[in-house]
């Protein structure tokens, strides 16, 4: 069995030609996926009832890319989740279905290496100070655009303060995080933390036990129905500008 490296490496350049390879569903009609993304061990949404009623409700509405697939694939759109969990061929395969995905920052969004060039992504992430100005962490964004440039990426941002309502007490008890080999081989490539603030610093001089306590204790804030109209209303938009793309 190749590991998650080499199985990166085989597709590493030209990627979305070699994924033609690697995955069967590439072969299918495309079926519309919209990918929710959330991790079980950490970055899990608080409120995650709420939220997939919410995107279901909106793929049933006509203002939604349900009908349009409906009409151009005789298939509507799909609503997955994927919680983190997955293995590398099979999570390379489900983000080379994907038309849309929506996740929080740390997530899995630096998997968005495997989508389609024309897809819509919203990475929900902080503001590090109450006035709005100052983002918690750049996005991966600008390195993952510079390999797709057709890529639109949205970043819905959260005031600091929305992240105590999901900072749970370590009391209620630490699960072990298990990150995939593809997650690290990925996020060394991706992600770049924030240059203007002192985090990185503040972090690197934690415990390794206090570490764990902030990481682990630590899920994805809660989307509120305002919040959620503003995503799904740029998703329609978004989705809808690209309903003819190219395969290309």
């Amino acid at each position: 069995m190749a590991t998650a490296a080499q199985q990166l490496r085989h597709v590493s350049w030209g990627l979305h030609v070699h994924l033609l390879r690697v995955s069967h569903f590439a072969e299918a009609p495309r079926t519309g996926v919209i990918l929710l993304l959330e991790r079980l061990r950490s970055r899990r949404w608080t409120n995650m009832p709420e939220i997939l009623a919410a995107l279901r409700g909106w793929l049933r509405s006509s203002n939604a890319l349900g009908s349009v697939y409906a009409q151009e694939q005789a298939r509507p759109a799909e609503l997955v989740v994927f919680n983190g969990t997955e293995d590398a061929i099979s999570t390379m395969e489900l983000f080379a279905r994907a038309d849309a995905v929506l996740g929080y920052h740390g997530a899995g969004l630096a998997n968005n290496i495997f989508i389609p060039r024309n897809a819509c992504v919203v990475e929900v992430s902080l503001w590090l100070d109450t006035n709005g100005s100052e983002p918690w962490r750049e996005t991966p964004h600008s390195r993952i655009l510079s390999w797709n440039p057709r890529l639109h990426w949205r970043t819905h941002r959260l005031a600091i303060g929305r992240a105590l309502e999901a900072f749970k007490s370590p009391m209620a008890g630490i699960k072990q995080t298990k990150m995939t080999s593809l997650d690290r081989t990925l996020l060394h490539d991706v992600h770049t933390p924030h240059k203007r603030t002192s985090l990185a610093g503040v972090w690197g001089k934690l415990s390794t036990g206090a570490r764990d306590i902030i990481a682990l204790a630590w899920d994805a804030p809660p989307l509120n129905r305002s919040d959620l109209e503003v995503i799904t209303e740029w998703m329609s938009t978004c989705m809808s500008s690209l309903r003819g793309r190219s395969s290309g």
